[in-house]
Protein backbone atom coordinates (compact mmCIF):
# COMPACT_ATOMS: atom_id res chain seq x y z
CA UNK A 1 0.00 0.00 0.00
CA UNK A 2 1.40 3.20 -1.36
CA UNK A 3 -1.14 5.76 0.32
CA UNK A 4 -0.21 4.54 3.76
CA UNK A 5 -2.31 7.89 5.17
CA UNK A 6 -5.83 6.38 3.88
CA UNK A 7 -6.05 4.64 7.07
CA UNK A 8 -8.42 6.30 9.20
CA UNK A 9 -9.52 5.61 12.99
CA UNK A 10 -12.53 3.49 11.52
CA UNK A 11 -10.63 1.65 9.37
CA UNK A 12 -8.36 1.00 12.08
CA UNK A 13 -11.16 -0.02 14.67
CA UNK A 14 -12.53 -2.28 11.65
CA UNK A 15 -9.33 -4.04 11.16
CA UNK A 16 -8.80 -4.35 14.84
CA UNK A 17 -11.87 -6.63 14.91
CA UNK A 18 -11.20 -8.68 12.08
CA UNK A 19 -7.97 -9.77 14.15
CA UNK A 20 -10.33 -10.53 16.74
CA UNK A 21 -12.74 -12.65 14.96
CA UNK A 22 -9.74 -14.50 13.53
CA UNK A 23 -7.88 -15.17 16.66
CA UNK A 24 -11.37 -16.19 18.55
CA UNK A 25 -12.21 -18.61 15.18
CA UNK A 26 -8.70 -20.64 15.81
CA UNK A 27 -8.58 -23.52 16.83
CA UNK A 28 -4.91 -23.18 18.46
CA UNK A 29 -2.40 -21.15 19.44
CA UNK A 30 -0.16 -21.82 16.46
CA UNK A 31 -3.36 -21.00 14.06
CA UNK A 32 -4.66 -18.06 16.21
CA UNK A 33 -0.77 -16.38 15.60
CA UNK A 34 -0.15 -17.11 11.83
CA UNK A 35 -3.50 -15.59 11.62
CA UNK A 36 -2.75 -12.62 13.22
CA UNK A 37 0.75 -12.48 10.63
CA UNK A 38 -1.42 -12.35 7.71
CA UNK A 39 -4.23 -10.28 8.58
CA UNK A 40 -1.71 -7.76 9.85
CA UNK A 41 0.07 -7.64 6.33
CA UNK A 42 -3.78 -8.01 4.53
CA UNK A 43 -4.85 -4.38 6.65
CA UNK A 44 -2.04 -2.71 6.42
CA UNK A 45 -0.64 -3.76 2.88
CA UNK A 46 3.12 -4.67 4.18
CA UNK A 47 5.11 -7.14 3.07
CA UNK A 48 5.93 -8.75 5.69
CA UNK A 49 4.26 -9.53 9.91
CA UNK A 50 6.28 -11.83 12.08
CA UNK A 51 6.02 -13.27 15.94
CA UNK A 52 8.85 -13.63 17.64
CA UNK A 53 8.89 -15.77 21.04
CA UNK A 54 11.19 -16.00 24.15
CA UNK A 55 13.07 -19.52 23.18
CA UNK A 56 16.74 -20.01 24.82
CA UNK A 57 18.21 -16.59 26.22
CA UNK A 58 17.33 -14.98 22.65
CA UNK A 59 14.18 -14.22 20.64
CA UNK A 60 13.28 -16.17 17.93
CA UNK A 61 11.01 -16.22 14.86
CA UNK A 62 8.17 -18.69 14.78
CA UNK A 63 5.15 -17.46 12.69
CA UNK A 64 5.68 -14.90 9.36
CA UNK A 65 3.82 -13.82 6.43
CA UNK A 66 4.52 -12.23 3.54
CA UNK A 67 7.80 -11.57 1.35
CA UNK A 68 10.19 -12.92 1.45
CA UNK A 69 8.66 -16.16 2.68
CA UNK A 70 12.11 -17.48 4.12
CA UNK A 71 13.09 -14.25 6.31
CA UNK A 72 11.99 -15.86 9.64
CA UNK A 73 14.70 -18.85 8.95
CA UNK A 74 16.90 -15.84 8.90
CA UNK A 75 16.47 -14.28 12.84
CA UNK A 76 15.95 -17.99 13.90
CA UNK A 77 19.32 -18.38 12.36
CA UNK A 78 20.86 -15.54 13.62
CA UNK A 79 18.52 -14.93 16.73
CA UNK A 80 17.50 -11.31 17.80
CA UNK A 81 19.47 -10.76 21.41
CA UNK A 82 17.53 -9.54 24.53
CA UNK A 83 19.14 -6.25 24.85
CA UNK A 84 18.76 -5.27 21.20
CA UNK A 85 18.29 -1.57 21.34
CA UNK A 86 14.40 -1.53 19.66
CA UNK A 87 13.05 -4.61 21.37
CA UNK A 88 14.21 -3.07 24.50
CA UNK A 89 12.50 -0.13 23.89
CA UNK A 90 9.39 -1.11 22.86
CA UNK A 91 9.22 -3.64 26.26
CA UNK A 92 10.27 -0.92 28.43
CA UNK A 93 7.35 1.65 27.00
CA UNK A 94 5.35 -1.00 26.76
CA UNK A 95 4.62 0.36 23.38
CA UNK A 96 5.13 0.06 19.88
CA UNK A 97 8.32 1.21 18.14
CA UNK A 98 8.25 2.82 14.66
CA UNK A 99 11.41 3.16 12.71
CA UNK A 100 12.27 3.89 8.91
CA UNK A 101 15.64 2.93 7.65
CA UNK A 102 18.05 5.89 6.41
CA UNK A 103 19.96 6.06 2.95
CA UNK A 104 22.93 4.25 4.83
CA UNK A 105 20.76 1.61 6.76
CA UNK A 106 20.72 2.73 10.05
CA UNK A 107 17.88 0.11 11.62
CA UNK A 108 18.10 -1.95 14.17
CA UNK A 109 21.98 -2.99 13.53
CA UNK A 110 23.20 -1.67 9.96
CA UNK A 111 23.92 -5.64 8.86
CA UNK A 112 20.13 -7.21 10.12
CA UNK A 113 18.22 -4.18 8.34
CA UNK A 114 20.51 -4.95 5.04
CA UNK A 115 20.27 -8.33 4.77
CA UNK A 116 16.66 -8.39 6.09
CA UNK A 117 15.80 -5.51 3.46
CA UNK A 118 13.88 -3.67 5.92
CA UNK A 119 12.97 -0.18 5.26
CA UNK A 120 10.23 0.47 7.76
CA UNK A 121 9.23 -1.95 10.64
CA UNK A 122 7.07 -1.28 13.53
CA UNK A 123 7.70 -3.44 16.82
CA UNK A 124 5.24 -4.11 19.50
CA UNK A 125 5.84 -6.18 22.61
CA UNK A 126 4.40 -9.25 24.24
CA UNK A 127 4.10 -9.94 27.96
CA UNK A 128 2.66 -12.43 29.89
CA UNK A 129 -0.40 -12.23 32.30
CA UNK A 130 2.86 -12.37 34.54
CA UNK A 131 4.30 -8.89 33.26
CA UNK A 132 7.16 -10.92 31.91
CA UNK A 133 8.19 -10.14 28.17
CA UNK A 134 7.80 -13.13 25.73
CA UNK A 135 8.43 -11.88 22.54
CA UNK A 136 7.23 -9.04 19.71
CA UNK A 137 5.39 -8.66 16.52
CA UNK A 138 6.76 -7.01 13.95
CA UNK A 139 5.18 -5.53 10.63
CA UNK A 140 8.02 -4.43 7.76
CA UNK A 141 8.36 -3.24 4.06
CA UNK A 142 11.00 -4.54 2.59
CA UNK A 143 10.30 -4.93 -1.10
CA UNK A 144 7.67 -1.73 -1.11
CA UNK A 145 8.74 1.65 -0.69
CA UNK A 146 6.04 2.07 1.81
CA UNK A 147 6.41 3.79 5.40
CA UNK A 148 3.99 2.93 8.31
CA UNK A 149 2.50 6.04 10.17
CA UNK A 150 1.30 6.23 13.88
CA UNK A 151 -2.26 5.42 13.17
CA UNK A 152 -1.02 2.46 11.18
CA UNK A 153 1.41 1.59 14.18
CA UNK A 154 -1.20 1.32 16.69
CA UNK A 155 -3.03 -1.46 14.74
CA UNK A 156 0.59 -3.12 14.84
CA UNK A 157 0.10 -2.92 18.75
CA UNK A 158 -3.84 -3.90 19.17
CA UNK A 159 -2.17 -7.32 16.99
CA UNK A 160 0.29 -7.76 19.39
CA UNK A 161 -2.38 -7.65 22.01
CA UNK A 162 -4.50 -10.33 20.33
CA UNK A 163 -1.68 -12.23 19.82
CA UNK A 164 -1.06 -12.07 23.95
CA UNK A 165 -4.42 -13.06 24.42
CA UNK A 166 -4.38 -16.09 21.84
CA UNK A 167 -1.07 -16.94 24.20
CA UNK A 168 -2.48 -16.81 27.08
CA UNK A 169 -5.78 -18.87 26.26
CA UNK A 170 -2.95 -21.29 25.53
CA UNK A 171 -1.29 -21.49 28.20
CA UNK A 172 -4.51 -21.79 29.96
CA UNK A 173 -5.83 -24.36 28.10
CA UNK A 174 -2.73 -26.20 28.34
CA UNK A 175 -2.56 -26.08 32.26
CA UNK A 176 -6.21 -27.16 32.73
CA UNK A 177 -5.15 -30.28 30.87
CA UNK A 178 -2.31 -30.58 33.13
CA UNK A 179 -4.70 -30.22 35.80
CA UNK A 180 -7.40 -32.38 34.32
CA UNK A 181 -4.19 -35.60 33.02
CA UNK A 182 -3.33 -34.97 37.02
CA UNK A 183 -6.56 -35.03 38.51
CA UNK A 184 -7.79 -38.52 36.13
CA UNK A 185 -4.37 -40.13 37.67
CA UNK A 186 -5.10 -39.49 41.45
CA UNK A 187 -8.80 -40.71 40.38
CA UNK A 188 -7.12 -43.71 38.87
CA UNK A 189 -4.37 -43.46 42.36
CA UNK A 190 -7.09 -43.52 44.70
CA UNK A 191 -9.53 -46.36 42.46
CA UNK A 192 -6.77 -48.44 43.06
CA UNK A 193 -6.30 -47.91 46.58
CA UNK A 194 -9.81 -48.78 46.79
CA UNK A 195 -9.92 -51.78 45.41
CA UNK A 196 -6.46 -52.99 46.82
CA UNK A 197 -7.39 -51.76 50.76
CA UNK A 198 -10.19 -53.77 51.50
CA UNK A 199 -8.62 -57.39 50.45
CA UNK A 200 -4.94 -56.36 52.31
CA UNK A 201 -7.60 -55.38 55.72
CA UNK A 202 -9.90 -58.48 55.52
CA UNK A 203 -5.91 -60.46 54.73
CA UNK A 204 -4.52 -58.79 58.40
CA UNK A 205 -7.81 -59.19 59.94
CA UNK A 206 -7.88 -62.66 59.05
CA UNK A 207 -4.31 -62.81 60.28
CA UNK A 208 -5.12 -61.40 63.54
CA UNK A 209 -8.07 -63.41 64.45
CA UNK A 210 -5.91 -66.41 62.81
CA UNK A 211 -3.00 -65.55 65.74
CA UNK A 212 -5.71 -64.75 68.48
CA UNK A 213 -7.07 -67.96 67.99
CA UNK A 214 -4.40 -70.22 67.89
CA UNK A 215 -2.33 -68.09 71.16
CA UNK A 216 -4.71 -66.21 73.12
CA UNK A 217 -7.76 -68.27 72.78
CA UNK A 218 -5.90 -71.22 73.65
CA UNK A 219 -4.08 -69.81 76.46
CA UNK A 220 -7.54 -69.23 78.15
CA UNK A 221 -9.39 -72.34 77.22
CA UNK A 222 -6.53 -73.52 79.09
CA UNK A 223 -6.85 -71.44 82.29
CA UNK A 224 -10.68 -72.49 82.35
CA UNK A 225 -9.84 -75.89 81.99
CA UNK A 226 -7.56 -75.44 85.05
CA UNK A 227 -9.86 -73.59 87.07
CA UNK A 228 -12.13 -76.60 86.56
CA UNK A 229 -9.72 -78.80 87.62
CA UNK A 230 -8.85 -76.69 90.75
CA UNK A 231 -12.42 -76.87 91.47
CA UNK A 232 -13.22 -80.42 91.07
CA UNK A 233 -9.82 -80.71 93.97
CA UNK A 234 -11.52 -78.27 96.28
CA UNK A 235 -14.82 -79.48 95.72
CA UNK A 236 -15.70 -79.48 99.48
CA UNK A 237 -13.78 -76.43 100.06
CA UNK A 238 -14.92 -72.74 100.68
CA UNK A 239 -12.96 -71.53 97.65
CA UNK A 240 -14.43 -73.82 95.41
CA UNK A 241 -17.65 -71.42 94.77
CA UNK A 242 -15.26 -68.68 94.09
CA UNK A 243 -12.83 -71.15 91.58
CA UNK A 244 -16.59 -71.62 90.13
CA UNK A 245 -17.60 -67.93 89.49
CA UNK A 246 -14.34 -67.20 87.88
CA UNK A 247 -13.99 -70.33 85.83
CA UNK A 248 -18.07 -69.34 84.72
CA UNK A 249 -16.86 -65.69 83.77
CA UNK A 250 -13.72 -67.01 81.78
CA UNK A 251 -15.56 -69.00 80.01
CA UNK A 252 -17.77 -66.06 78.92
CA UNK A 253 -14.79 -64.08 77.77
CA UNK A 254 -13.59 -67.10 75.75
CA UNK A 255 -17.43 -66.81 73.92
CA UNK A 256 -16.91 -63.52 73.36
CA UNK A 257 -13.66 -63.27 71.93
CA UNK A 258 -15.01 -66.09 69.41
CA UNK A 259 -17.55 -63.91 68.64
CA UNK A 260 -15.19 -61.37 68.22
CA UNK A 261 -13.12 -63.17 66.51
CA UNK A 262 -16.08 -64.30 64.08
CA UNK A 263 -17.16 -60.54 62.87
CA UNK A 264 -13.44 -59.01 62.67
CA UNK A 265 -12.73 -61.29 59.41
CA UNK A 266 -15.03 -62.38 56.64
CA UNK A 267 -13.56 -65.44 56.16
CA UNK A 268 -17.23 -66.74 55.14
CA UNK A 269 -17.81 -64.66 51.83
CA UNK A 270 -15.39 -67.11 49.72
CA UNK A 271 -16.46 -70.00 50.95
CA UNK A 272 -20.29 -69.50 50.38
CA UNK A 273 -20.56 -66.32 48.67
CA UNK A 274 -22.13 -62.81 49.28
CA UNK A 275 -25.92 -63.92 49.27
CA UNK A 276 -25.15 -66.74 51.51
CA UNK A 277 -23.33 -64.56 53.49
CA UNK A 278 -25.08 -62.09 53.91
CA UNK A 279 -27.93 -64.59 54.89
CA UNK A 280 -25.46 -65.78 57.70
CA UNK A 281 -24.54 -62.47 58.74
CA UNK A 282 -28.93 -61.60 59.70
CA UNK A 283 -29.17 -64.76 61.12
CA UNK A 284 -25.96 -63.82 63.62
CA UNK A 285 -27.21 -60.89 64.45
CA UNK A 286 -30.73 -61.59 65.22
CA UNK A 287 -29.20 -64.37 67.49
CA UNK A 288 -26.87 -61.90 69.44
CA UNK A 289 -28.46 -58.57 69.42
CA UNK A 290 -32.52 -59.99 69.77
CA UNK A 291 -34.18 -57.60 67.12
CA UNK A 292 -35.95 -59.39 63.59
CA UNK A 293 -34.49 -59.34 60.91
CA UNK A 294 -36.73 -58.77 57.15
CA UNK A 295 -34.05 -59.99 54.60
CA UNK A 296 -35.07 -59.34 50.73
CA UNK A 297 -32.40 -60.21 48.42
CA UNK A 298 -32.82 -58.93 44.77
CA UNK A 299 -30.70 -61.24 41.96
CA UNK A 300 -28.44 -62.03 40.29
CA UNK A 301 -26.35 -59.91 42.10
CA UNK A 302 -23.36 -58.90 40.34
CA UNK A 303 -20.17 -57.31 42.29
CA UNK A 304 -17.64 -55.23 40.85
CA UNK A 305 -14.76 -57.35 42.54
CA UNK A 306 -13.71 -59.09 45.65
CA UNK A 307 -12.63 -56.37 47.50
CA UNK A 308 -16.07 -54.40 46.64
CA UNK A 309 -17.97 -57.86 47.51
CA UNK A 310 -15.56 -57.29 51.06
CA UNK A 311 -16.52 -54.00 51.45
CA UNK A 312 -20.01 -54.00 51.08
CA UNK A 313 -20.48 -57.32 53.33
CA UNK A 314 -18.34 -55.00 55.76
CA UNK A 315 -20.69 -52.22 55.11
CA UNK A 316 -23.80 -54.16 55.79
CA UNK A 317 -22.38 -55.94 59.18
CA UNK A 318 -21.47 -51.97 60.43
CA UNK A 319 -24.82 -50.83 60.00
CA UNK A 320 -26.39 -53.76 61.49
CA UNK A 321 -24.07 -54.03 64.75
CA UNK A 322 -24.88 -50.43 65.17
CA UNK A 323 -28.93 -51.01 65.28
CA UNK A 324 -27.94 -53.42 67.82
CA UNK A 325 -25.84 -51.44 69.77
CA UNK A 326 -27.73 -48.33 69.39
CA UNK A 327 -31.15 -47.85 68.64
CA UNK A 328 -32.85 -50.73 70.79
CA UNK A 329 -34.99 -51.28 67.71
CA UNK A 330 -37.10 -54.42 67.47
CA UNK A 331 -37.41 -55.25 63.57
CA UNK A 332 -34.61 -54.37 60.90
CA UNK A 333 -35.62 -54.56 57.25
CA UNK A 334 -31.98 -55.37 54.67
CA UNK A 335 -32.58 -54.89 51.08
CA UNK A 336 -29.71 -55.68 48.73
CA UNK A 337 -30.37 -55.58 45.03
CA UNK A 338 -29.15 -53.35 41.70
CA UNK A 339 -30.30 -50.43 40.49
CA UNK A 340 -28.77 -48.25 37.69
CA UNK A 341 -25.86 -50.05 37.46
CA UNK A 342 -24.98 -50.24 41.27
CA UNK A 343 -24.86 -52.67 44.05
CA UNK A 344 -27.78 -51.17 46.23
CA UNK A 345 -27.54 -51.93 50.18
CA UNK A 346 -30.26 -50.64 52.07
CA UNK A 347 -30.84 -51.09 56.16
CA UNK A 348 -34.08 -49.11 58.20
CA UNK A 349 -34.93 -49.94 61.54
CA UNK A 350 -37.89 -48.85 64.02
CA UNK A 351 -35.22 -48.02 66.41
CA UNK A 352 -34.30 -44.63 68.58
CA UNK A 353 -33.17 -42.77 66.02
CA UNK A 354 -30.85 -40.02 65.90
CA UNK A 355 -29.42 -36.62 64.69
CA UNK A 356 -26.98 -37.00 61.25
CA UNK A 357 -23.84 -34.62 61.74
CA UNK A 358 -23.13 -32.80 58.48
CA UNK A 359 -20.27 -34.21 57.58
CA UNK A 360 -20.59 -37.70 59.38
CA UNK A 361 -18.15 -37.67 61.63
CA UNK A 362 -19.51 -40.32 64.22
CA UNK A 363 -16.71 -43.34 64.61
CA UNK A 364 -18.58 -46.21 66.12
CA UNK A 365 -17.28 -49.28 67.39
CA UNK A 366 -16.19 -52.37 65.27
CA UNK A 367 -12.67 -52.17 64.97
CA UNK A 368 -12.40 -48.40 63.70
CA UNK A 369 -14.97 -49.05 60.64
CA UNK A 370 -17.19 -46.45 61.53
CA UNK A 371 -19.85 -44.79 59.78
CA UNK A 372 -17.07 -42.14 59.01
CA UNK A 373 -15.09 -44.38 58.17
CA UNK A 374 -17.11 -46.49 55.92
CA UNK A 375 -18.42 -43.89 53.95
CA UNK A 376 -14.52 -42.30 52.82
CA UNK A 377 -13.98 -46.04 51.91
CA UNK A 378 -17.23 -45.72 49.46
CA UNK A 379 -15.61 -42.61 48.18
CA UNK A 380 -12.53 -43.72 47.03
CA UNK A 381 -14.81 -46.41 44.80
CA UNK A 382 -17.21 -44.14 43.14
CA UNK A 383 -20.11 -45.41 46.33
CA UNK A 384 -21.46 -43.46 48.34
CA UNK A 385 -23.75 -43.86 52.09
CA UNK A 386 -26.35 -41.81 52.59
CA UNK A 387 -28.32 -41.74 56.06
CA UNK A 388 -31.51 -41.00 56.78
CA UNK A 389 -32.43 -40.40 60.72
CA UNK A 390 -34.72 -38.60 63.13
CA UNK A 391 -34.84 -38.83 66.77
CA UNK A 392 -37.60 -41.28 67.65
CA UNK A 393 -37.97 -42.53 64.06
CA UNK A 394 -35.70 -44.89 63.49
CA UNK A 395 -33.06 -44.74 60.63
CA UNK A 396 -32.90 -45.49 57.59
CA UNK A 397 -29.01 -45.75 55.54
CA UNK A 398 -28.48 -46.71 51.63
CA UNK A 399 -24.96 -47.72 50.25
CA UNK A 400 -24.56 -47.88 46.45
CA UNK A 401 -21.63 -48.83 44.62
CA UNK A 402 -20.98 -48.94 41.28
CA UNK A 403 -21.84 -52.61 39.30
CA UNK A 404 -18.49 -54.16 37.88
CA UNK A 405 -18.25 -57.09 35.59
CA UNK A 406 -15.04 -59.02 36.92
CA UNK A 407 -16.40 -61.11 39.17
CA UNK A 408 -20.76 -62.31 40.24
CA UNK A 409 -21.86 -62.23 43.57
CA UNK A 410 -23.73 -65.56 44.20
Amino acid sequence: MSDTASIDNGALAAGVLALAERVAAAPHRSAALDGICKSTVELLGCDRSSIFLLDGGYYRGKHNYGNPPDIVKFFDRHRVRLDDPLISRAIETRSFVLENRAADGELMNRDTARRARIRSIVIAPLFHPSENAIGFLTAEYNENPGTFTETMSTLVLGAASLAQIAIARDDDRLERERAETELLANERELRRLAAVLPIAAEQERQRIAAELHDTTLQELAGLAMALGQLEADYSGNGISGRLAAARQGLQVSIRTMREFLTEICSSILPDLGFAPAVEALCDGMEERYGYRVALALYGPLDAPDESATILLYQALRELMRNVGKHANAKCVRVEVRVEDEQVVVRVADDGAGFAVPDPIRVATSGGGFGLFSLQQRLLLGGGRLKIDSQEGRGTHVEVKYPLGTSSAVE
